[in-house]
């Protein structure tokens, strides 16, 4: 699997000239696999940072970690300039629980209604919040002063590769000790 992953806002709540709010782009590769690009938050500016960092803009999934500004106002400005960029792909934005309603509202900020499907899903910590091929990433409990949670990517086992040469050296008899 190939993994490339994009710091775009590593700050606080408030953006500095140097570092933006809270934002990684991450594009997944399984072998032989279209990658998946994925957003874990995202902070004012986003979009700037992904055009200055030259991500892409395919994102398929958006990862909130919890509602505090610094982590979601990026999110009705980039659902909208993909509108404006004719974005037929569905996305989904997957929340914590209790914050499937306020995402929808950023999303429709100001009566915009984008023209591609976008679908909130709410995860709770200990779930699966996106099953692909090759890996999955599943939502863990934080410790925030909101409800939050964070998310981690897990790769499916891959059978690992039997060096012959090596257990003969080692002293492993040829036969059924091989498996």
């Amino acid at each position: 699997m190939s993994m490339r992953v994009t710091f775009l806002g590593t700050s606080g709540a408030v953006p500095t000239t140097e570092r933006a709010p809270s934002a990684v782009f991450c594009s997944l590769s399984p072998h032989n696999e279209e990658a998946t690009d994925m957003l874990f938050d995202c902070g004012e500016g986003t979009q700037r940072q992904m055009m200055r960092f030259e991500t892409g803009f395919g994102v398929s999934h958006v990862f909130v970690s919890h509602l505090h500004g610094d982590h979601v106002l990026g999110i009705p400005g980039l659902v909208q300039s993909w509108d404006f960029n004719e974005r037929e792909e569905p996305l989904a934005i997957h929340v914590p629980p209790g914050g499937k309603e306020h995402v929808e509202e950023l999303v429709t900020a100001a009566g915009f209604q984008p023209s591609y499907p976008v679908r909130v899903n709410e995860v709770s910590p200990g779930s699966v919040a996106l099953d692909a091929p090759g890996f999955e990433v599943r939502a863990f409990e934080t410790n925030h002063r909101t409800v939050s949670q964070g998310y981690v990517v897990v790769e499916d086992d891959r059978p690992g590769r039997f060096d012959r040469e090596r257990a003969e050296e080692l002293g492993v008899p040829v036969g059924p000790a091989f498996g």
